[in-house]
């Protein structure tokens, strides 16, 4: 007991410690989309809401742009009513601030239903924090948001695939509702792709046959009970928003647009290794030492030394099910970059939603850190 009393203590002071310039001093992070976009849209929301004006249309963009019905705006997820009290400098620290915090203890807690270890899920948790693609989410605000929650989100699906209860599912769906409405379309349906391939193993190592009547019967029930639940609290901001892409460009893009931002091989190891962040890059093979002595190094020196070791333990279904999700998220971040990418979008209707597959790297994290968590445990 004592142990996980310090490694709970150790937690909240590294926690804070990372964020201090932004907690004890007026330093705040303004890069890239901060100022070039959350900076003015939650400046014009709030403008608007003072001005007792509803914010539907923005005359700064163009000549002048749809704004409530953007769900990258983030106006009707509720954490984003900081926004609306304090001024963006404070706003933005409180927003940050919780939602690292909610990523963190969420993933322990996910981390410790899995069967680890206190130590080993408090480490776990760590890396889904500061991972490289976890820290450059918090120049989108949108992204942070949707992101931040997933863990929480995995966590509570657990508990519904054993509980079966109904409270679990409203909850569930409230927590999947937030997660939409934060405000990041790309980074929410990855999450809905790591739901669906966790149901699938979960239905695998428990051995259910979901093909049985009874079962079919309470699955289409859970189903639209969620979707119909889902629809009800993000109205309006769904039928605004869908309304907004079926009359934009964004509805009807052709493959090269949505493909754009695929992740190159050198890129995709310059990320793992962390030879990227915001726009600057080290050569991984070459500068080596700098980013290996650096602070996020998680998914570079770290996490490569216990994915080797974790070769030489036995391995269980969980195992293989994170390895399984890691080889599909390095192909998906490749994108138009991997020669049958392009067949997946044409024969495979639900794949259009997949955009920016650069994001695709996301759904890596959790199960990287499941296994550095599992080697952890077995040292």
């Amino acid at each position: 007991m004592r142990r996980r009393k310090n490694d709970k203590k150790s937690y909240g002071y590294r926690f804070f410690i990372f964020f201090y310039k932004i907690i004890f001093n007026n330093e705040i992070y303004f890069i890239g989309d901060i100022y070039t976009q959350s900076f003015p849209w939650k400046t014009f929301l709030q403008n608007s809401i003072q001005n007792k004006s509803i914010p539907y249309w923005s005359p700064f963009n163009f000549s002048g742009t749809p704004f409530l019905a953007d769900i990258q705006k983030g106006a009707f997820y509720p954490p984003g009513i900081v926004f609306y009290l304090f001024d963006f400098a404070v706003a933005f620290k409180i927003f940050i601030i919780i939602h690292f915090f909610i990523l963190g203890i969420s993933s322990y807690f996910l981390l410790k239903s899995f069967g680890f270890r206190s130590i080993s899920s408090v480490i776990g948790s760590f890396i889904v924090l500061f991972n490289s693609f976890s820290i450059t989410r918090i120049n989108f605000l949108g992204a942070i948001g949707t992101y931040a929650l997933f863990p929480l989100i995995l966590l509570e699906f657990r508990k519904l695939l054993f509980l079966k209860n109904y409270n679990r599912l409203i909850f569930f769906t409230i927590l999947l509702s937030l997660s939409f409405l934060a405000g990041h379309p790309s980074v929410f349906f990855y999450n809905l792709i790591f739901l669906f391939l966790y149901f699938v193993y979960h239905l695998k190592d428990e051995k259910i046959t979901i093909f049985k009547y009874n079962n079919i019967i309470q699955f289409i029930i859970y189903f639209l009970i969620c979707v119909i639940a889902f629809l009800f609290l993000t109205m309006p901001q769904s039928g605004l928003f869908y309304d907004f892409i079926k009359n934009t460009g964004r509805f009807d893009m052709s493959y090269s647009e949505i493909t754009a931002d695929s992740a190159s091989f050198s890129d995709l190891l310059s990320f793992i290794l962390l030879g990227k962040i915001f726009t600057t890059k080290i050569n991984p093979l070459f500068d080596w030492y700098g980013f290996s002595m650096g602070i996020l190094n998680f998914f570079s020196i770290t996490f490569i030394f216990l994915l080797i070791l974790s070769i030489f333990y036995p391995k269980n279904n969980f195992y293989n099910f994170n390895l399984i999700v890691i080889l599909l998220a390095l192909f998906l971040s490749l994108g138009k970059n991997t020669p049958i990418h392009s067949w997946f979008y044409a024969f495979i209707p639900f794949f259009k939603l997949l955009r920016h597959p650069g994001f695709a790297i996301q759904l890596a994290v959790l199960p990287m850190t499941s296994i550095a968590s599992y080697t952890i445990d077995n040292i």
